[in-house]
Order: C-alpha cells, then structure tokens, then sequence
C-alpha cells in the first residue's frame, strides 16, 4: 500500500465519524469517499497542525528588525536619486555631505537587513524558545534598533 493510498484512507475514515467542510467552498465533507471535494473537486488531505502555536513575539520581532530597514532602505533610495542626480551634474561638496549624512542609514541596512533574514530563517528555533526568552529577544532586538536609530539621527545633525 502506498503513502497516497493510506492517506485517502485515513481521510476517509476519519470524515465517516467527524464533519469538516471543504476548505476551498465550506462544502460539508461527512461520509467523503475519495480525496476529492464532490462539490468543487478540489483535492483535500488530512493534516496535523499545532493549535498553540503561538507567534506574537516573532512577529514583533520581525516588525521590530523590519521597520529601521525599511526606513533606511527608503531614505537612502529616495536622497540616493538626489544624489545621483548630483553627482551627474558634478557638485563633489554635496555628494561628500550626502555620504556623510546617509552613511549611518546605510550601515543601519545593512545591520537590520541580515538580521531579518536570520529571524525568518531561523523562525522555528525561535518558535521552541519558551515565551520569556521569545520576549528577552525581542527586547535586545528593540534595543539595539532604537539606539541604531538614535545614533543615525544623531549622527546626520
């Protein structure tokens, strides 16, 4: 017996005892016998899924690292065209200021951006954490981007 034939197996037996609707139409899927969906046709299975799981430290995370790159991505891109039409016209006084002032944004990419990559990258280690771990992360995380932050406002005045 095959791995597609014993799951079509379970899904029926287990829809012979339980109601569950489609998840394409909202069909009612009681007495099913086949994989198929007898009103869209769509394929169903049947799946494990985890009902505590629980991701509002990650997302925070995620906003927390997102939003200072976010920003400085744009800032750079947006002064970075000014710039470019700067340099094209030959002002070396105000490209050298531009550098000055943006340089700390960049570095403020460069340092959320990878570290965003990471979270999501490494999303199901951080998942196993227990909450207060979740939390002190996200709490470093806050921390080291309002100081980034900081540091680029503070630099470019």
């Amino acid at each position: 017996m095959c791995e597609a034939d014993r799951g079509s197996g379970l899904l029926t037996t287990f829809l012979e005892q339980n109601d569950a609707p489609c998840p394409v139409c909202s069909y009612s899927l009681r007495r099913l016998t086949s994989d198929k969906c007898p009103e869209c046709g769509a394929t169903v299975e049947l799946r494990v899924g985890s009902v505590d799981l629980k991701l509002a430290w990650w997302i925070a995370l995620l906003l927390a690292l997102a939003i200072p790159f976010g920003f400085a991505v744009i800032l750079v891109g947006f002064t970075g065209a000014h710039a470019a039409l700067i340099f094209w016209y030959g002002d070396r006084e105000l490209i050298e200021l531009w550098i000055r002032q943006m340089w700390p944004f960049i570095v403020l990419s460069g340092l959320s951006g990878p570290l965003l990559v990471a979270a999501i990258r490494r999303r199901r280690r951080f998942w196993r954490l227990r909450r207060s771990r979740q939390r002190l992360w996200f709490c470093c995380t806050v921390v080291l981007m309002v100081l980034s932050l900081g540091a680029c406002f503070w630099w470019t005045v």
